[in-house]
């Protein structure tokens, strides 16, 4: 596949060619936010998660809403995920998948019951008009590595072993 340049063709990895965004998924939904009317950015937002890592969602809406835009949804995607609504759980974080497959082919679950699973509101192929109707809420601000770093340390004295008392 080649290198992503902001409003450069390129091809991606089934052939067919984009105009400025990563995958043929994300300009159908960029068309149709255009065609909605709806004000948007892309990728225009960072959150900080875990000390080295950040996550960039690829649309958010003038009304607050962050759009993760999926075709595959691998277990890396998961975690991350997860973890992203771990750290911003005020994040109004939504996904948009091609299709609702299999997490994997030795499982039942499919993208959608994953999301039920862990509280995330989706939707396929294309984003719901009630959403883009919704009235406007803040987005959180980024965290700081000093308060990753704390909420880090809670969990690792949350979930260490307790040491016994000797009673001599």
């Amino acid at each position: 596949m080649a290198s992503y340049k902001r409003g450069v063709w390129y091809k991606t990895p089934y052939g067919k060619k984009t105009k400025g965004r990563k995958s043929v998924l994300e300009t159908k939904i960029e068309e149709q936010l255009k065609e909605a009317e709806v004000e948007y950015s892309y990728e225009s937002k960072r959150y900080r998660y875990l000390s080295q890592h950040m996550y960039i969602p690829d649309f958010i809406l003038s009304n607050g809403i962050v759009l993760e835009v999926k075709g595959w949804f691998t277990q890396e995607d998961r975690a991350k995920l997860r973890k992203i609504k771990e750290f911003y759980p005020d994040l109004d974080l939504r996904l948009v998948f091609a299709k609702d497959n299999k997490i994997n082919s030795r499982s039942n679950m499919r993208y959608s019951d994953w999301c039920k699973k862990w509280g995330f509101k989706y939707c396929i192929k294309e984003v719901p008009k009630e959403w883009l109707e919704e009235p406007p809420k803040p987005l959180p601000d980024t965290l700081k590595l000093r308060e990753i770093n704390e909420i880090l340390k809670e969990f690792r004295e949350s979930t260490k072993p307790k040491k016994k008392k000797r009673s001599d």
